[in-house]
């Protein structure tokens, strides 16, 4: 089985002032950050939780890579979905979040096995912190 190895320089895409409609929360005043949590305005944190990690796995390279070049063995966009349903159902309400190392681990054996690609670039790690964030 051939390996497909990512090695890429990760662009500002998934950096989080990005992904905060342009606010900073890099800066020590977190008054941006608190502005936008869900219970402070009646929204289903399950829902947004899916929302972003639908976005931030269609923005991800590596996957994108994996899935138009199909190296899924022709059903790449069907474990693109398995991939969103896992990370997904593994968050149940009320539960607390799993370790961010888990899983990376995770995404890196779901590429690997689904997929025959390493991400080299760390990029699996970069995914997991914007989906907890």
């Amino acid at each position: 089985m051939r390996t497909h190895h990512v090695w890429m320089m990760m662009t500002r895409m998934f950096s989080l002032p990005y992904l905060c409609n342009g606010a900073d929360v890099t800066t020590t005043n977190r008054s941006h950050v608190t502005a936008f949590l869900p219970h402070q305005h009646g929204m289903d944190p399950q829902a947004l939780f899916a929302d972003a990690v639908r976005a931030v796995l269609q923005r991800w390279t590596a996957l994108n890579l994996a899935v138009t070049n199909d190296w899924g063995d022709g059903r790449s966009e069907e474990k693109r979905d398995a991939l969103f349903v896992q990370i997904i159902s593994g968050f149940p309400a009320g539960k607390k979040a799993p370790d961010p190392t888990e899983l990376e681990t995770f995404l890196d054996q779901f590429m690997e096995q689904n997929f025959s690609t390493d991400a080299d670039d760390e990029s699996p790690y970069e995914v997991i912190c914007l989906c907890l964030c």
